[in-house]
């Protein structure tokens, strides 16, 4: 017998993940991340050097 918090984790899931196509999406995003884009590398390096001032 599942518990509550099994049954709650299983709907969670399946809820997330409906269709084999957004399954395929998900897990290949995983394996094959994309490469981070010019403006998430200049944010990166804003974060890093505000984080050296402190």
């Amino acid at each position: 017998m599942k518990t509550s918090t099994q049954s709650q984790i299983v709907e969670k899931h399946q809820s997330i993940l409906q269709t084999k196509k957004d399954l395929a999406i998900f897990f290949d995003a995983l394996i094959k991340p994309p490469r981070p884009s010019t403006n998430l590398k200049k944010a990166v390096a804003r974060y890093n050097e505000s984080i050296k001032e402190k």
